[in-house]
C-alpha cells in the first residue's frame, strides 16, 4: 500500500480525485487478491479479510491526508502566484487609486479560488494578507524613491486599517 501511494505521489497527481479512486480501486483488488489466495480456514480467511481491511482503511486515509494538503498547496500557490503581479502594479502606481485597483483583483482572485479553501477565516486570512501586502509595496516603493511623506500620508489615509498592529507601529 505505501509503495503504491509513494509511486502514485511521484508519477500522478494525489490531489486529483480519479487518482485516488484508482488507489482505493488499487487496494481493494489486492486484499481480494491476498483473500482469495488464502490457503488457510474459513475462520482465518475472514479474519485476514478483517485485517486487510482495517490496513486498506489506513492507507486510505493516509492517501486522504496527502491528497488534501497537495491540493491547499496547490490553491495557495495559485493564489502566491496571481498575488506577485498586484503587488508589482501597487508598487508602479503606488497611489490610493493604484492600490484600490490591486484590492480589487485581489478580491477577483479570491473569489475565483473561493471553493478550494475555507470561506470564513481562511478567505479572510488571505484577504488581509494580501491587502497588507500590497500596502506595504505601494509604501515601500515610495520610500525607496525617497517620497518618505508620500508614503506617510497614504497609510495616514487610510491604509492604516490593513496593516497589521505590528506594523503600524513602524
Amino acid at each position: 500500500a505505501d509503495e503504491e501511494l509513494m509511486r502514485l505521489n511521484v508519477e500522478s497527481d494525489l490531489s486529483n480525485e480519479d487518482t485516488l479512486g484508482d488507489y482505493g480501486q488499487f487496494l481493494l483488488t489486492k486484499r481480494q487478491e491476498m483473500v482469495n489466495d488464502h490457503k488457510g480456514t474459513e475462520d482465518s480467511r475472514a479474519m485476514l479479510s478483517i485485517r486487510l481491511g482495517e490496513i486498506e482503511s489506513d492507507a486510505v486515509g493516509k492517501a486522504a491526508a496527502v491528497s488534501t494538503r497537495l491540493g491547499r498547496e496547490k490553491v495557495l500557490n495559485t493564489y502566491n502566484d496571481r498575488l506577485s503581479p498586484l503587488l508589482s502594479n501597487a508598487a508602479k502606481d503606488p497611489t490610493r487609486k493604484g492600490i484600490d485597483r490591486a484590492f480589487l483583483d485581489l478580491e477577483t482572485n479570491i473569489n475565483d479560488l473561493s471553493g478550494a479553501f475555507d470561506p470564513g477565516e481562511e478567505e479572510n486570512l488571505l484577504r488581509r494578507t494580501g491587502q497588507e501586502q500590497i500596502a506595504l509595496s505601494a509604501v515601500n516603493s515610495l520610500i525607496t524613491r525617497g517620497r518618505v511623506e508620500e508614503a506617510d500620508s497614504l497609510v495616514q489615509g487610510g491604509l492604516m486599517g490593513v496593516l497589521s498592529p505590528e506594523l503600524q507601529g513602524n
